[in-house]
């Protein structure tokens, strides 16, 4: 009798224990960052950014790209709206990976005035403030001005950013979203390391490994922006994309070609730094400072010291230069033969490539990116057919093919 008594003891006990621990798991994995601060603005702040908050965000962006190529044709063929309202498609429509203390769904009038703001460019400024958004994190982005007198930022040399848009500051919701969006340009990317007012830029050059290039990275390619998505195990980036036409698509972009046309480091005797602003980076998250009680005091930039634990580094401008220099780079007793060949070696998590299926999944993805391509020539030309050709933007000022202007 005592020995089924201590028997019925340790199972409850067991159970329990096990129950317990399945809670205190299931809450520890649902939110990797619970609240910890109070503030306000255009949102209530509850958390800041920190490394395994970036990790969560990582996986939000990846799932997006994910349902984008794996969906049904509804998803594939998602739009912004489709994207943030299907629970499939945006994981922070899941209670659990939102998170307790977390801000409601973006009101659709907001959603759909993004929608129409759309282009490569402010889709990556999107991104991370609807994110940030939704799990109560601090927000800012940049405004730039050309530093040379007359060009535009998006052609220009260099630029200049100033503060622009800080959520803290803002005390609309709609006013934030439309001033950190809707004035966020391709030149936004174009801000030497050592420029004036560096500090205040969007993003800042990434490490090349895969603790820190995540999904959620961006790429800029001289007036190209895209969102890294996914990393496959073979160390391939894959992109999301956001198009200039009327309809503003939101596409995948599946190549490593995307990255390219870095600068190398030291080109310009003059300045070590000229032209080191292409190429992959990571965002510059913000910092809210708060009091002993943990009140938000201000939210600022973090400094480049500071986006160290975010992985900040210049070492692809190094390795762009040591490959124009030399002609070579060696990594454990390998000589890639380009930036891509690195970047693969880098970020593989498999040391032997199964032929068969690897060329089926490319096979795959080749399909997938071929049909998409083709609805996007289709629509297109269904458009040429309803409203005839469309016309370079010839007679403006400054003309160049940055001038994405009604329907070019």
């Amino acid at each position: 009798m005592t020995q089924s008594k201590t028997i019925l003891t340790l199972s409850l006990t067991l159970t329990c224990l096990l129950l317990t621990a399945g809670l205190g798991v299931s809450a520890v994995a649902a939110d990797p960052n619970p609240p910890s601060i109070r503030g306000g603005g255009a949102w209530p702040i509850r958390r800041q950014w920190t490394p395994p908050e970036t990790q969560h965000y990582a996986k939000w962006v990846e799932n997006l790209y994910d349902m984008k190529t794996k969906g049904n044709v509804e998803q594939r063929t998602a739009k912004l709206e489709r994207l943030l309202t299907d629970p499939e498609m945006n994981l922070l429509q899941n209670p659990e990976f939102l998170g307790q203390g977390s801000n409601p769904q973006l009101p659709p009038g907001v959603i759909r005035s993004m929608h129409h703001l759309m282009d490569c460019a402010k889709f990556t400024a999107f991104i991370p403030a609807y994110y940030a958004y939704r799990r109560a994190l601090p927000w800012i982005t940049a405004t730039v001005y050309s530093g040379e007198r007359g060009v535009d930022v998006r052609i220009s040399s260099f630029n200049y950013p100033t503060r622009g848009a800080n959520s803290a500051a803002y005390g609309s919701l709609s006013a934030f979203f439309n001033d950190a969006v809707g004035h966020f340009i391709s030149g936004n990317y174009r801000v030497n390391l050592n420029g004036k007012d560096a500090g205040l830029s969007d993003t800042v050059p990434v490490a090349l490994n895969r603790q820190y290039l995540l999904p959620g990275c961006m790429n800029y390619l001289d007036g190209h922006c895209l969102v890294l998505a996914k990393v496959t195990e073979y160390g391939e980036l894959y992109f999301l994309n956001c198009s200039t036409t009327n309809t503003r698509d939101i596409f995948t972009y599946n190549g490593m070609n995307a990255v390219g046309g870095i600068t190398p480091r030291g080109s310009d005797p003059e300045n070590e730094w000229s032209g080191c602003f292409q190429g992959l980076r990571v965002l510059r998250y913000p910092i809210a400072e708060t009091d002993a009680r943990g009140n938000v005091i201000r939210v600022r930039r973090r400094t480049n010291e500071e986006m160290r634990e975010f992985g900040y580094s210049t070492e692809q401008y190094d390795v762009v230069r040591e490959m124009y220099t030399s002609h070579e780079i060696e990594e454990d007793g390998l000589k890639p033969q380009s930036l891509h060949d690195l970047i693969r070696l880098r970020m593989k998590t498999v040391d032997q490539v199964v032929p068969a299926a690897f060329i089926a999944a490319y096979c795959d993805e080749l399909l997938s990116a071929y049909l998409e391509r083709e609805w996007f020539v289709q629509d297109a030309w269904n458009d040429v057919k309803r409203n005839g050709p469309i016309v370079y933007p010839e007679d403006q000022d400054n003309d160049n093919i940055f001038q994405a202007v009604g329907r070019w």
